[in-house]
């Protein structure tokens, strides 16, 4: 998987997040990928939300100091299937997202490393 993020404050502890990019699996089939999130910083964590009108929270993630960063979990049900995901944070640059997916209907684990290209 290969792709682009981008996150950007849109007000004090709000940001929005649009990822987009290429995925080839192991049988060499390529596919492309876009996801829009909002991110919402407040007292107890941080929820992760649907871009959408209204926004639908998708994970809520309770950060706790980890070797000079945070790092925190999530659960989303997307009946039948589940989304357990692990986030780490190392500021000022660098983050790491860990999905692991399960159901009926899906079963994959997604990791994703995060690296600032610019500024």
């Amino acid at each position: 998987m290969t792709g682009v993020a981008i996150i950007a404050e849109i007000e004090p502890d709000l940001s929005s997040y649009e990822e987009s990019g290429t995925i080839t699996t192991a049988e060499g089939r390529t596919f492309q990928f876009s996801r829009k999130y909002r991110y919402r910083a407040t007292e107890e964590a941080l929820d992760i939300l649907f871009d959408e009108t209204p926004p639908r929270l998708y994970q809520s993630v309770s950060l706790v100091t980890r070797n000079g960063g945070w790092a925190g979990s999530g659960f989303h049900l997307c009946s039948p299937d589940e989304y357990r995901s692990d986030y780490s944070f190392d500021p000022p640059d660098r983050f790491a997202t860990t999905h692991h997916v399960t159901g009926p209907r899906k079963s994959y684990i997604i990791e994703t490393r995060y690296s600032r290209t610019s500024v």
